[in-house]
C-alpha cells in the first residue's frame, strides 16, 4: 500500500526515479545498515542538494510529536551526508566519494531558507493526499493544514505560499 501510494505522490510531481528502502512504518533505525544504504544512494546520485527531515524537531507546540521515522532518518541521513559520503574510508564498497553541497532540512524549528512554492501548491496537497493511508480519511483537513503551513512559512518574506529549510553548506 505505501509503496502504491509513494508511486502515485511521484507521478503527481514528475519524479521518475524512486528508491524504496522497504522499511515498515514504525521501525526505521538509525543504524549502520540504514546509514550504508543512504550513502551508497548519495554516491551513486551524486546530488549538489540533499532535502531530507530536520531530526532535532521533536516537538510542535502542544499539539504534535514528531514521527519517530522522521527523526530516525533524519538523523541517519545527517551522518550519512557529513561526514560519510565525502570521506573513502567511510563504506569504501558502496563507491567512490562524494560531498554533498548542501542539506535541506524540512520541518524544522530553525528555517533559514524559504523556496516560493506558490506556482505548486496545489501539485503539493495532491502529492500529499496521494498518501491515504497517512491522513485518515481527511483529505479537507489535510489541505487546510499544507496550505495553512504554506501561508506560514511564505508570510514573514513576502510570499503567498513558501516550504521552509533549516540549511547546511557543506562546500567552502
Amino acid at each position: 500500500m505505501r509503496r502504491a501510494e509513494l508511486q502515485q505522490a511521484s507521478g503527481v510531481l514528475g519524479v521518475t526515479t524512486i528508491e524504496c528502502l522497504n522499511h515498515v512504518d514504525g521501525a526505521v533505525t538509525n543504524d549502520e545498515a540504514l546509514r550504508a544504504t543512504l550513502v551508497g544512494l548519495i554516491r551513486q546520485f551524486r546530488p549538489e542538494v540533499v532535502v531530507g527531515p530536520d531530526p532535532t524537531a521533536t516537538f510542535f507546540g502542544g499539539v504534535y510529536v514528531n514521527h519517530r521515522d522522521h527523526r530516525e532518518t533524519g538523523w541517519a541521513l545527517l551522518d550519512a551526508v557529513a561526514p560519510a559520503a565525502a570521506m573513502p574510508l567511510y563504506f569504501p564498497e558502496k563507491g567512490e566519494a562524494h560531498q554533498v553541497n548542501q542539506l535541506l532540512l524540512s520541518g524544522t524549528h530553525e528555517p533559514d531558507v524559504v523556496i516560493d512554492v506558490s506556482r505548486t501548491i496545489d501539485t503539493k496537497v495532491k502529492a500529499v493526499l496521494a498518501h491515504a493511508s497517512q491522513i485518515a480519511g481527511d483529505a479537507d483537513g489535510i489541505r487546510d493544514v499544507v496550505y495553512g503551513r504554506a501561508e506560514q512559512a511564505g508570510r514573514p518574506v513576502g510570499l503567498g505560499f513558501g516550504e521552509a529549510f533549516r540549511s547546511v553548506e557543506l562546500s567552502f
